[in-house]
């Protein structure tokens, strides 16, 4: 079935059969989308998208040091870390931790959040008055 999704078969979807992994195993399930898209940004390192890579995602802000001052902020890039483990091994031979929790970053100071819930880590979103 996931053959049929052309983005996912020709990015992570090779990956995981590389590996023999999928998403099933994550220690942090809850966390399987997110974990997605911080791969296929990674990813877009090793692809054909490497100008995406170097002008775009290197180029956005991800202010590591002020999310690590949140507990929640670390909690959760230490589960994306987590889940992406099994990919990137102790030899960091795709993309080491530190990529990882930038690219994660990226996305929590960049990425458009319809709701924040209480504990969620920094997202933001477009508060709208309706008349």
């Amino acid at each position: 079935m996931c053959f049929q999704i052309k983005h996912h078969r020709e990015n992570e979807c090779e990956l995981f059969q590389e590996l023999k992994s999928d998403f099933e195993s994550l220690p942090e399930k809850s966390l399987a989308h997110e974990t997605i898209f911080t791969l296929r940004c990674l990813l877009l390192k090793e692809n054909k998208n490497v100008d995406w890579w170097e002008n775009v995602i290197q180029k956005l802000e991800h202010h590591t040091e002020i999310r690590h001052s949140k507990s929640v902020c670390l909690e959760h890039d230490r589960k994306v870390c987590a889940n992406l483990k099994p990919i990137y091994g102790a030899n960091e031979k795709f993309f080491s931790e530190s990529e990882i929790i930038r690219v994660c970053g990226v996305i929590n100071v960049n990425a458009f959040s319809a709701v924040k819930l209480e504990n969620e880590c920094g997202s933001r979103r477009v508060k709208r008055k309706l008349t």
